[in-house]
């Protein structure tokens, strides 16, 4: 948590994940009061939960009701940006491994009780993700309310080639990443920013800048990735809210 005496826009990162990512370059600056939440394995939504019963982390998110609390203590903060970040394809699409779904699915139920179906079918998927978008960002109460997609996922590329080959076409990678291209367009009056305006050209998208890697796996973004979502994404963005430049900062 960063904390200013005298802060001019307050941000809450809610998140699993790709919260905590965030927090290896936040920027430090006068004119930004960032408090970042993180659950690992879990979604920043309400009614819903994980129903794999795999590995600990779906114990946070294992019912629909878990997460409220986080609700409740970010509704109090008054903030006036909430942004919502979590690794989106993966409560979609699901975890592989050696193209077989693994046992931790991730996948998520609301009061739709046939596991088995919402395992096979991905439009329920994603009618389950849309509504539990929809309800959370309704329940919040600030300002504004935004999504931030995550880095674009690699998730059927192992990390050697994305470190060998320093970028990959972009009609490999979109099969696995649109699904959740089709749920923000449902969404109501809610912004959706995109690092991957900046991580990717129109035909490719990068594993490193400057011969430095922007992940640490197949999809986290190592510090120095973050630093270049925080410069090009979210602070000319927030910069935006205020209705002033872009914020100088400096990086720890």
């Amino acid at each position: 948590m960063i904390k200013n005496p005298h802060p001019k826009l307050k941000v809450v990162i809610w998140g699993d994940s790709q919260s905590g990512t965030l927090r290896g370059d936040t920027p430090n600056t006068s004119i930004l009061d960032i408090i970042s939440l993180e659950h690992g394995g879990c979604p920043p939504l309400l009614g819903v939960a994980r129903f794999d019963r795999q590995g600990t982390s779906w114990r946070g998110c294992s019912a629909p009701n878990s997460l409220v609390p986080y609700l409740d203590w970010i509704n109090k903060q008054n903030a006036d940006v909430v942004i919502l970040t979590a690794r989106w394809s993966l409560y979609l699409n699901g975890s592989f491994r050696g193209g077989l779904l693994e046992p931790s699915h991730h996948f998520l139920k609301d009061t739709f009780i046939d596991e088995d179906l919402i395992i096979k079918d991905p439009e329920i998927r994603r009618t389950i993700l849309e509504q539990a978008l929809q309800r959370t960002i309704t329940a919040l109460k600030a300002k504004h309310v935004v999504i931030l997609d995550q880095p674009m996922d690699y998730a059927n590329i192992r990390y050697k080639t994305m470190v060998r080959e320093g970028k990959v076409s972009r009609s490999v990678l979109e099969p696995f990443n649109s699904s959740r291209y089709e749920v923000f367009s449902k969404l109501k009056s809610i912004d959706v920013i995109s690092p991957n305006d900046t991580l990717c050209d129109d035909q490719s998208c990068f594993t490193r800048f400057e011969n430095k890697m922007i992940y640490s796996d197949d999809n986290h973004l190592t510090s120095f990735g973050a630093s270049i979502v925080w410069t090009k994404t979210l602070l000319p963005y927030l910069s935006k809210l205020m209705g002033e430049g872009t914020p100088s900062t400096s990086t720890h």
